[in-house]
């Protein structure tokens, strides 16, 4: 059960790498791939709460793997891209959401431990990023994708999420946590999108240097950062750690903002992994336990309210670029920072 949960989770970060490598060469997908994200993530939460982990999990994995083998298959029609990334990208948000909900179903660590742990294998797959051509990492997605498949059919699962009698203040707790994981999703997306356009445009790294440093610097901070937070959130609180997290985002990006040589670069791109790794973990481990009586959809919904920062990253940065410069307009990271930090309790 854990192994599904666990090369799933692996399969998502070697598409997440894939995606970044092909989506400049596949041409205006338009929306499709942050629907996907949102519609994926929500579809997972009501099937966790009204039927199993292994229905989510394995519809999941069966879009994703579908979308792969698609884009490996090769070219085609402008619609059948868009729909292909519309799909691989819902399955991709169902299967995160269902495997680290599968994993707080049988962990002995807290919650937001057991979801460091198994976050740790998302940046892990990511570095195939800089290692394979944009070829050979489709088809190890798509091959990764499939193998965890099979291995979601062939293991054992509990029945759906348990439920129990509502708390009082879930309600307003889950409205911070969407606000807190939207925020992240801009602030993460905005590394993604605009790291390697900020280096070049401050003349401190060369395009295909900055592209280094961000698939080696950023992946190897979270991986660093999520295990040493395993062992944080076992003392202090999700809430507390996320918050002190948002805090140190202020000062990584500030420290990015400053690079103006290539070691700067890669202790900054380190320095900004490190500081976001708790945050996906923690977050969807509060929302699990925000509303006992839907927790499945609840994690969803938090998942789709990141995935809709990242979708607004993009053109949030791009229209402060146009209108200031991209320097000015990568200020927005801190402001999210700290508004993250304000909010999150």
């Amino acid at each position: 059960m854990r192994l599904a949960a666990i090369f799933s989770v692996l399969a998502c970060g070697v598409t997440a790498a894939m995606w970044l490598r092909v989506s400049p060469v596949l041409g205006n997908t338009g929306y499709a791939p942050a629907i996907g994200l949102v519609a994926g993530a929500l579809l997972c939460g009501l099937l966790l709460d009204r039927w199993s982990y292994k229905a989510a999990l394995i519809l999941g994995l069966l879009l994703l793997s579908g979308g792969l083998w698609r884009l490996v298959l090769g070219p085609s029609s402008p619609i059948v891209i868009v729909l292909t990334s519309g799909a691989l990208t819902a399955g991709a948000a169902m299967s995160m959401v269902a495997a680290n909900a599968l994993i707080l179903s049988s962990t002995a660590l807290s919650d937001a431990s057991a979801l460091a742990v198994l976050n740790v294998v998302l940046p892990v797959g990511m570095l195939c990023n800089p290692i394979l051509s944009p070829a050979a990492i489709s088809c190890a997605a798509a091959i990764l994708a499939t193998g965890s498949l099979a291995c979601a059919v062939l293991m054992p699962m509990p029945p759906g999420v348990p439920s129990s009698q509502p708390e009082t203040a879930a309600a307003p707790r889950l409205v911070v946590l969407m606000a807190v994981l939207a925020l992240y999703g801009v602030y993460e997306g905005a590394i993604w999108n605009c790291l390697v356009e900020f280096f070049g445009d401050v003349k401190v790294l060369e395009k295909n240097d900055a592209w280094l440093v961000l698939s080696y610097g950023v992946p190897l901070g979270l991986i660093v950062g999520r295990i040493g937070s395993a062992r944080i959130l076992t003392n202090l609180t999700p809430s507390r750690v996320v918050r002190m997290s948002a805090l140190t985002m202020v000062f990584a990006a500030g420290l990015m903002m400053q690079a103006r040589s290539p070691s700067a670069a890669w202790m900054a791109a380190f320095c900004l992994g490190v500081t976001m790794s708790p945050v996906l973990p923690s977050t969807l481990a509060m929302a699990f336990r925000a509303v006992p009586r839907v927790r499945g959809l609840a994690m969803g919904v938090v998942f789709a309210c990141g995935a809709i920062g990242v979708a607004a990253s993009g053109p949030a940065i791009a229209g402060l670029s146009q209108r200031y410069t991209l320097p000015m307009a990568l200020l927005l990271l801190p402001a999210v920072s700290l508004a993250m930090a304000l909010i999150s309790r």
